[in-house]
């Protein structure tokens, strides 16, 4: 998938919080996002400093949003010039020390199983072709002691019908879901839906996912 490799440019990853969170939608969509992501984590009852997976973690955004509520935050991405861009903003945090980053692939994570008390992913699975997406979220699953948190891209909103005609003409490659897909993806992966939680119902393809471990 074409996002693989795309965010290892070091000029996207230099550009990418200038051209996505400086500017008034860019602001109002990460704090947004960061709300929806803190809503999850309350229902989930995980409270600090339990130990949170970020993947991918991109410019260290929300690492250091989570860090700065108590969490000890493991920061991965599969792109070391997004990593570097993250350490370079830790670097400056007073909340340095309870964030680490690493370059890791989420298809193949190096962690112990149940070694986080909560996984959570923000911006991939749009990304993702199906497949991918499966491995992923087994990996998810396999590396949370308890819940997973996972941002999907809905198919059936405006934002989604806006946006089609323009990832066509870039060539741009998507992978929106239905709620059903949702549903079936989840228990593929022994994950059990607890609540959805969007970023503006209708009008924005970002539904925020609070799944649990299933027993096997």
């Amino acid at each position: 998938y074409k996002a693989r490799k795309y965010y290892s440019d070091r000029e996207v990853a230099r550009k990418y919080d200038r051209e996505r969170f400086h500017n008034i939608k860019g602001y109002f969509i990460d704090r947004r996002e960061k709300a929806l992501i803190d809503k999850s984590i309350k229902q989930a009852g995980i409270t600090p400093p339990a130990k949170l997976l970020d993947l991918p973690c991109g410019t260290g955004r929300l690492s250091l949003f989570l860090a700065r509520k108590g969490f000890q935050v493991e920061g991965v991405d599969i792109s070391r010039e997004m990593i570097e861009q993250a350490a370079a903003k830790r670097s400056n945090s007073s909340y340095k020390n309870k964030v680490k980053l690493n370059v890791g692939d989420a298809e193949s994570l190096s962690f112990e199983d149940n070694y986080f008390d909560l996984a959570i992913c923000l911006r991939l699975f749009g990304h993702l072709p199906p497949l991918v997406r499966e491995r992923v979220l087994n990996e998810f699953r396999r590396t949370s002691k308890s819940f997973v948190i996972i941002a999907y891209s809905h198919r059936n909103c405006r934002q989604g019908f806006l946006r089609k005609k323009k990832r066509l003409m870039k060539k741009t490659s998507w992978y929106p879901v239905s709620l059903g897909e949702i549903e079936v993806e989840l228990k593929s992966a022994n994950l059990q839906r607890v609540k959805i939680f969007p970023m503006f119902l209708g009008i924005s393809e970002t539904l925020v996912v609070l799944a649990r471990k299933q027993a096997t």
